[in-house]
């Protein structure tokens, strides 16, 4: 029985540590030169737009409906309140064109725009500082 139970725990941490792991995005510094380019940015906010993807398009149809998003909150356990007001802020923020469906097409932009809005010297590359101002950004937007 102690075998068992020492098994059981083994695999409780390990899939503890890949939820975890799954929640996590890479560092967009790639190459780790100290400046996150936009392709490098983009790589690691195309990994963010998959996971969304997984966690809200519940038809599998490649677009997100606040319905969807809705029922996938409220599916975990909450409406995703606290930061930024929840999910619906974070879709109405999304949705470019306001026509009820988040494309990827539409993260994508807006992933390219906050990219650019951080960029505040124009250089075409993100610094550490940059990156550091994106971040309470992110946490207010829920992403």
């Amino acid at each position: 029985m102690p075998r068992f139970l020492l098994a059981f725990a083994a695999a409780a941490s390990l899939a503890g540590a890949a939820q975890a792991q799954m929640r996590e995005l890479p560092d967009p510094d790639a190459d780790h030169d100290g400046k996150v380019t936009l392709a490098e940015f983009m790589a690691a906010e195309n990994l963010r737009i998959d996971r969304m993807f997984g966690r809200f398009d519940l038809d599998h149809d490649g677009r997100m409906t606040r319905q969807e998003m809705e029922t996938a909150m409220a599916a975990r356990g909450g409406e995703g309140g606290g930061r930024g007001g929840g999910p619906v802020r974070l879709f109405d923020r999304l949705d470019a064109d306001r026509d009820g469906v988040l494309t990827r097409e539409e993260l994508v932009a807006d992933a390219e725009a906050r990219f650019n809005a951080a960029d505040v010297n124009h250089d075409g590359w993100l610094s550490p500082d940059e990156l550091q101002m994106m971040r309470p950004h992110r946490d207010r937007a829920g992403q």
